[in-house]
């Protein structure tokens, strides 16, 4: 009797633990599916301001930036600056070989001088026949008043045609003394330009950022030494041929940007952004846009404006893209040519108008739908749209301020809502002030 009452107590203990696990396991199931029902979120229609941005990627320029190189060949024998170096307007910042161009200079400046002399010596024969001419001019006159008749007479006129070709000849002498003389300054001029063709100057003040050669290196006219130094960055840029101590190597410094000269000189107290646009944003994309740039290294903000757009396209791994400069409205200090930066621009925005979430509406184009919640029922209402923000849209007509739109719905346990959101240039980002892409 005692085992079998041993046995049942076993049996319902069991029992217990069963349907207790079983609660349990109900209770912890019904639980989770509670955790997992949507909630319903709702956002009434107010107005306010709605904005669509176009965001892009790109790198920090100097909005003046010259590539200067040598507008002669020669030799190098000095360069008088390193990168970093600021110049002003003027400075020899590298020279080559002289000897050769400067002989010619000395060659032709004596051509000149003997052009010279050739002219002065032709204008007195001029001078001196053209009195002879005189002469004989006024003895024909006075014999003709006398009277005087036959040989004599004959005799006069025929000196007075002998004198008249010696003026003829002489003036003719002139003349070619005179072309002599100018091809000769001519010469000067261009022997002059070839000196100063050897040093390179800077044409306005700035800052070295690329030294593209080193002291023996020869160099040809308007090209650039084999070897470089710089600092990263292309800038707007104007290629010139250019009219310290010795460096007898090229610098070293970090570059992304090929040689455009022997040596470039930038401003860096003014840069702008340059950046590549998708082509279904470039359309939108206009001059004198606002746009916010946000400089990469330290995430510090400054406002600018659009520049220019690029008409034509480049090719991105089969993609269409448009290149965007964007001005800045002020320069922080300590900025780099080459410096990455992202900039969102303001391609549209409206203010005090009716909006709603942009992720509550349903449908493209100006025509779309919202779910409205009226009398504890979710209505579906087709409405009309104007601006598609990076959060907010735009509504222009089927709604008013205060009607009550469903957003869509999330679980409560973490699942994703609809979101808005929209196309970004380049990397993405949403409007200023505001979540998601550039286009809605």
């Amino acid at each position: 009797m005692r085992t079998r009452k041993r046995r049942t107590f076993l049996v319902n203990a069991s029992l217990a633990v069963m349907l207790v696990t079983a609660g349990g396991l109900s209770y912890a199931f019904v639980g989770d599916s509670d955790a997992t029902e949507s909630t319903v979120r709702t956002v009434p229609v107010a107005r306010g301001s709605v904005e669509r941005t176009v965001s892009a990627a790109g790198s920090l320029e100097s909005t003046e930036t010259d590539e200067l190189s040598f507008g002669a060949s020669g030799k190098v024998t000095k360069i008088g600056v390193k990168v970093g170096d600021t110049v002003k307007a003027g400075q020899v910042l590298a020279t080559i070989d002289a000897t050769t161009s400067e002989s010619q200079l000395t060659a032709a400046k004596a051509q000149a001088s003997a052009a010279e002399s050739a002219l002065s010596a032709a204008t007195s024969n001029l001078t001196a026949a053209q009195e002879r001419l005189a002469e004989a001019q006024t003895g024909s006159v006075t014999s003709a008043d006398d009277g005087q008749s036959g040989g004599g007479g004959e005799a006069k006129a025929g000196s007075v045609a002998a004198t008249q070709a010696d003026v003829d000849s002489a003036r003719a002498q002139v003349a070619n003394a005179q072309a002599q003389r100018s091809s000769a300054r001519a010469g000067v001029t261009a022997a002059e330009e070839a000196v100063a063709n050897t040093s390179l100057k800077a044409p306005r003040a700035g800052t070295v950022v690329q030294v593209n050669g080193a002291v023996g290196q020869p160099v040809g006219q308007g090209s650039v030494a084999s070897g470089s130094s710089s600092v990263s960055g292309s800038g707007g840029k104007s290629s010139s041929t250019s009219g310290g101590s010795d460096s007898a190597a090229p610098e070293s410094a970090d570059s992304e940007a090929s040689a455009g000269g022997f040596i470039v000189v930038s401003n860096l107290g003014h840069f702008q952004l340059t950046a590549q646009v998708n082509e279904a944003d470039a359309a939108l994309v206009k001059a004198g846009q606002a746009a916010q740039i946000t400089v990469s290294a330290d995430q510090s903000v400054v406002e600018g404006k659009v520049a220019t757009v690029d008409l034509v396209p480049t090719d991105a791994g089969g993609a269409k893209q448009y290149g965007v400069r964007v001005s800045m409205d002020t320069t922080p200090k300590n900025l780099r040519p080459g410096q990455s930066a992202s900039v969102k621009i303001s391609v549209a925005a409206v203010h005090d108008v009716l909006t709603v979430p942009a992720a509550a509406v349903k449908g493209t184009g100006s025509s779309a739908s919202v779910t409205v919640e009226r009398d504890g029922r979710q209505v579906p209402v087709e409405v009309e749209v104007g601006v598609r923000g990076d959060a907010q849209t735009e509504v222009t007509s089927g709604l008013e301020e205060g009607d009550v739109v469903v957003l869509p719905s999330v679980a409560t346990g973490g699942g994703a809502s609809d979101g808005g959101g929209g196309r970004a240039s380049g990397g993405g980002g949403g409007g200023r002030g505001g979540a998601g892409g550039g286009r809605g």
